[in-house]
Order: structure tokens, then C-alpha cells, then sequence
């Protein structure tokens, strides 16, 4: 999992075994994601949570973000807070009282960045990917340092 403490060793041994480019598969097969489950919810206090998704790409790469900031939250944090947020189906795509929580399996606060630029990579599926290109870019641009093709397919 990404919050393996010797993460970035295992991606680097792994991927030097293979030559580059290395397909975002390659990765796929050494790095589980860690996305569980996606809500959009209003009511939550984001101060302490850490930038998921597309906000992290936004601050880490050339892509703009949406109106409703990605926070990441632990699945047994997700489990004690969800009662107490109003879950929203719909909404305006300009509404920023409107928050994605996206669901890890353990706290992504607890990733160092190069940790989380895995993580945050592995997040978005192919499909995700080929919908929207402005996302594989920046998955491609977070992963350089890898030479890690993000491009689906490939």
C-alpha cells in the first residue's frame, strides 16, 4: 500500500527492472490506490485534512483545480464524522460550500510527499484519465521523475 515506509525504494527497484517508459500499469501492480469511496458533503470542518485528488495535482503541477476542494480522510475517520455532514447529490459546478472527501484506507496525513504523489497518482482511474486529459498531464507531470507513462493504454 502507499503508506508502505519504504514506498519510494520498492517503485524505484521495481521500475528499474523494466525499461522506460514504464506504463502507469507497471505501477498499478507494485502500489494498490488508496481510494476507497468519493462524497461530496457540506458541514465539514477541512482544517487539519490533507489535499487529495485534483486539489493536489492543482498544487503540485500546472492543472487548476474545481470549485469543490478533494480532502482525504481515513476510512475510521470517515466512519465517526459521516453522520454529522449532509451528503449532496447535486450542485452547482461553481459551489464551493460543496467538499469532496475522498476515503483512504489509513490517514494520507501520514505520507511523505513523494508518498503522496504515488498515492494521489494512483487515485485516478484510466477512465478518469482518458476523460479528462488535463488530468493524465498532471499525473504525468507528478510522476516524471519516475518516467512513468500515464497515459492509459500504453
Amino acid at each position: 500500500m502507499a503508506n508502505d515506509s519504504n514506498l519510494i525504494n520498492k517503485v524505484k527497484e521495481y521500475l528499474e527492472e523494466h525499461d522506460a517508459p514504464h506504463p502507469i500499469r507497471y505501477l498499478r501492480a507494485l502500489v494498490s490506490s488508496p481510494r476507497l469511496s468519493d462524497h461530496f458533503v457540506r458541514g465539514i470542518d477541512t482544517s487539519g485534512l490533507v489535499l487529495v485528488a485534483d486539489s493536489f495535482l492543482s498544487e503540485y503541477t500546472m492543472m487548476g483545480d474545481h470549485a469543490q476542494r478533494s480532502y482525504g480522510v481515513a476510512l475510521e475517520e470517515w466512519m465517526r464524522i459521516k453522520g454529522g455532514l449532509k451528503e449532496v447529490e447535486s450542485f452547482h459546478f461553481t459551489d464551493s460550500s460543496v467538499v469532496r472527501i475522498q476515503v483512504w484506507p489509513f490517514d494520507p496525513a501520514e505520507l511523505k510527499l513523494d508518498a503522496m504523489k504515488v498515492a494521489v497518482a494512483l487515485t485516478f482511474t484510466d477512465l478518469e484519465m482518458i476523460y479528462e486529459s488535463r488530468i493524465c498531464g498532471a499525473v504525468d507531470d507528478l510522476l516524471a521523475e519516475y518516467r512513468i507513462d500515464p497515459y492509459p493504454g500504453m
